[in-house]
């Protein structure tokens, strides 16, 4: 009798993605503490387990690393993001927006798992 052989799952390749760093275009830090939620968003994605798109590490650097990085600045009620993506040498840049911290936290980990 011949016995079927189980397939094991093996994870995918996923990118790792370290502190972001944002900042408000005027003031020049982080006043509304995106960098943080984007964080906890980050790390919350990463325990997923083998489901979880990207893998989240918390420091400065990393070799190959991806990083978050961008300035936002609010306008009549909406919070507008400059987004750039590093990620491996290379660079994308894209414009998110939310009226709160919270849902620009969101559009930004969105554009992320796209």
């Amino acid at each position: 009798m011949m016995m079927k052989k189980k397939k094991i799952p093996i994870s995918q390749i996923r990118p790792v993605y370290i502190q972001s760093n944002f900042q408000d275009e005027d003031e020049m830090s982080d006043v509304i503490g995106l960098g943080k939620k984007v964080d906890e968003l980050l790390s919350d994605e990463a325990t997923r387990g083998v489901a979880a798109p990207v893998i989240f590490v918390p420091v400065r650097e990393y070799p190959d690393g991806c990083q978050l990085v961008g300035r936002y600045k609010k306008e009549n009620d909406v919070i507008s993001l400059k987004l750039r993506k590093r990620c491996g040498g290379t660079d994308q840049t894209i414009t998110v927006s939310g009226k709160t911290t919270e849902e620009l936290s969101v559009a930004v980990i969105n554009s992320v798992k796209n």
